[in-house]
Parts: C-alpha cells; sequence; structure tokens
C-alpha cells in the first residue's frame, strides 16, 4: 500500500470527522471504510444520491472504483491477502473505524 495514503486513510478514519455506514460505499448516515479512501482520492467525486440513499464515487457503489484501488496502491478488485479483500467486509460486520485503522496499521 502507498505509505502516504495509507497514513492519511488511518488519521481520517480516527479522526471522528466520518461517521460509519454498512452496505454502501457512502449514504446519508455516513461512509464505510472504503468510501473514506475514495473520499481522500476526490471529495467531489461523489454523484447525487439514488433512490434507496446510496451515493455512487464514479459510478461505484459498493467497492472503490479501480483507479482508486491503485491510487492506493491496494486492490480489492483482485484476490488477496485477507484483510485486503476483506476491509468493507469488516466494515459491514460491525467493526469499528478504529478496529479498522489498527488492522491497516499492523498488515499493511
Amino acid at each position: 500500500m502507498n505509505n502516504d495514503v495509507k497514513a492519511k486513510w488511518i488519521k481520517a478514519l480516527r479522526s471522528g470527522k466520518y461517521k460509519q455506514t454498512q452496505g454502501t460505499l457512502k449514504d446519508k448516515h455516513g461512509f464505510c471504510c472504503m468510501g473514506v479512501l475514495c473520499d481522500l482520492y476526490d471529495t467531489n467525486g461523489w454523484g447525487e444520491p439514488k433512490s434507496l440513499g446510496s451515493y455512487r464515487f464514479l459510478g461505484e457503489t459498493g467497492l472503490p472504483p479501480k483507479i482508486v484501488s491503485l491510487w492506493a496502491d491496494l486492490n480489492v478488485h483482485q484476490k488477496q491477502r485477507r484483510s485486503d479483500k476483506e476491509l468493507y467486509q469488516l466494515n459491514d460486520m460491525g467493526s469499528t473505524f478504529l478496529e479498522i485503522a489498527d488492522i491497516i496499521e499492523e498488515e499493511f
């Protein structure tokens, strides 16, 4: 993972600035951990909310677009280490941003 992006992502997850949600990158309640990563890439990449309240980021709602994964040197679109492909799942299963930040810090 790109060390600069990693440091920014960890800081953002620990900052308290982002409220957490599950099941989508971003909705009216907040962001998933991957939505935070997208927001760090480009705060202007969010489209209008869809009927269920989910926002698309550069056309995606569940996983970051490939361009974000490449920017972060984190490819969640391919099978890799357990923690790479499961960060969004940990988020959706109830792990807090603080817990996810610790995983990113320790395992990436």
